[in-house]
């Protein structure tokens, strides 16, 4: 009885050490703390509409105390999880003839989501890429990356030349992305048992990867984010894997850095918040991880010269038509449209109010919804910003300054879906658009012209439909939050802090560039599933990092 008693208060001393002395882990445990804790106190007001919830002096109290309570909960995960056992992880093997058996499992769980959507999902701006390569007197355009266009409207077309049917061009493109999608989560598994050394953890990541509903419909879904999202987890394990656990040695090295610059082109190729982030992530993994920093940089480098190459190639050759300025201004125009919403004509001066009339179509101002930037963005004339651009960020400024809450309220309520799990996904649900009077817009799950949707297993698609837009998911017990974007969140974030905790640099460098990901989608025009894809996909990778065993080395 007395070992045990001196045991638990030795294990508690070595713990109040660890997490409340220690300086970088307590402040580490305070700030993961406190977001959680903001995360769940607000994202709350605002699912019950609540207009400004950060001047109410009872939520800051609730956040405080709610901070307070989970700090212990946090870190002391954090410590236990630390503790365990230390292991060689250098030497095992992984067999191809298993990661051929992942590979097989995973296309084996997709098949019969696919097969309900036969010939594939065909949705998300697909059809206006397949007319800018099918049509001829359709100019390309750059508000899609060029890469996937012409991946898309290429299988499409090949589809049509070969058979007549265009949904042979789907059935084409459905298998390439399953294809790309079963080898990189092969992949990741194989990353997932290295670093657990855990046949349970791997082998419940193989059935998230297969069977878990969000990734199995999304696997055969036309938009890009779908191929980035891909190309995104494999760069962040490639990295890992040669710079961190230093898996490839001699010629295999070699060949590594080479796959990794692909990697890096193809990925900002196919979506362009890609670059942004890439360019941040440049300076910060030179100071995070210090060996072979300047090697590790050119390689990075090269990659980024490969992706401009390419790019600068592809717009030479199509001539598309410029993207609209407009795109990346959601968010000020989302806060300058909330100011008028709550505060009215009066909010602005003469000048600025005649500015306003300069820049966008103020009749758009009325229609502001607190989810959704489209209707405000496209009031936005480009070419008046173009000439009155000095102006018109003088005038953001000012009204900013006068108006703080309402521009903190319109980027909060615009991303809270995606930081709070205890809510539906309805940015488009609240616009009253056509074919999202639903209950919720999770995923579009349509199959759309040219193409046309002929179910093999009709149960299936009922299924993937009401999943999409008739249930709310958060509301199922347990299981539910596996579908939302908000929870997700939380484990990224949280496993982000005991990658700080821990001193794991290795855990860093592979969650901040998804990081830097995620604070561009944070400036997008509403929150989807589709953008924040990237977060189910490393889901699996983030419990292997909670969960991992260090190198006794």
């Amino acid at each position: 009885m007395k070992t045990a008693v001196f045991s638990f208060m030795e294990y508690f001393s070595e713990y109040f050490q660890t997490c409340f002395i220690h300086r970088r882990n307590r402040i580490t445990g305070i700030l993961i703390s406190f977001l959680f804790a903001f995360m769940q106190i607000i994202g709350s007001a605002f699912h019950r509409e609540e207009t400004y919830p950060l001047t109410d002096p009872v939520h800051l109290e609730q956040i405080i105390l709610l901070a307070l309570i989970l700090y212990p909960c946090v870190t002391f995960f954090w410590f236990f999880l630390s503790k365990r056992a230390k292991v060689n992880t250098h030497s095992e093997k992984h067999p191809w003839c298993l990661s051929l058996v992942f590979f097989i499992l995973i296309l084996a769980g997709w098949l019969p989501y696919w097969l309900g959507a036969f010939p594939g999902f065909f949705c998300y701006d697909a059809t206006n890429q397949f007319i800018q390569v099918f049509y001829a007197v359709s100019p390309f355009n750059a508000h899609h990356p060029l890469l996937h266009t012409l991946l898309l409207g290429g299988l499409m077309d090949l589809g049509y030349q070969l058979s007549g049917d265009f949904n042979t061009g789907v059935i084409m493109l459905s298998w390439v992305e399953m294809v790309i999608g079963a080898a990189v989560f092969t992949y990741s598994l194989r990353f997932i048992h290295r670093i657990t050394r855990s046949i349970t953890v791997t082998l419940l990541a193989l059935i998230f990867y297969a069977c878990f509903p969000t990734i199995a419909i999304f696997s055969s879904c036309s938009t890009k984010d779908v191929l980035f999202s891909l190309m995104l987890l494999l760069f962040v394990l490639r990295f890992a894997d040669l710079y961190v656990l230093k898996q490839d040695t001699g010629k295999r090295n070699i060949a590594g850095k080479f796959f990794l610059v692909i990697i890096i082109a193809l990925m900002l190729l196919l979506k362009k918040n890609g670059a942004c982030a890439f360019l941040a992530f440049l300076p910060l993994q030179f100071f995070i991880i210090k060996p072979d920093r300047w090697k590790r940089s050119l390689v990075l480098l090269n990659g980024f010269v490969l992706f401009v190459s390419v790019n600068y190639l592809l717009t030479v050759l199509l001539t598309p038509v410029p993207d609209s300025e407009a795109e990346m201004l959601s968010v000020p125009a989302q806060q300058i449209a909330r100011v008028y919403t709550m505060e009215g004509e009066h909010a602005f001066t003469p000048a600025e109010w005649s500015l306003l009339g300069t820049i966008m179509y103020r009749g758009n101002l009325g229609q502001y919804k607190e989810l959704v930037a489209d209707v405000i963005k496209v009031a936005i004339k480009t070419d008046s910003l173009d000439k009155h651009r000095t102006e018109a960020i003088k005038m953001w400024i000012d009204v900013g300054l006068r108006y703080p809450q309402d521009y903190l309220n319109a980027f909060l309520v615009s991303t809270y879906q995606a930081w709070y799990p205890f809510t539906d996904i309805t940015g488009y649900n609240s616009t009253g658009m056509n074919g999202y009077d639903t209950k919720t817009c999770y995923f579009a799950c349509a199959v759309e012209g040219p193409a046309k949707l002929e179910s093999i297993l009709p149960g299936m698609y009922d299924f993937m439909w009401n999943i999409s837009r008739a249930v709310s998911l958060y509301q199922i017990p347990v299981i539910g939050l596996l579908f939302t974007i908000g929870f997700m969140m939380w484990v990224f974030v949280y496993t982000f802090g005991y990658s700080i905790f821990t001193g794991n640099r290795g855990g860093l460098s592979i969650l901040l560039f998804e990081l830097l990901i995620l604070l561009t989608n944070f400036l997008g025009p509403m929150t989807l599933v589709r953008y924040y894809l990237i977060l189910f996909y490393m889901f699996p990778v983030c419990l292997g990092l909670l969960f991992y065993k260090r190198s006794s080395s």
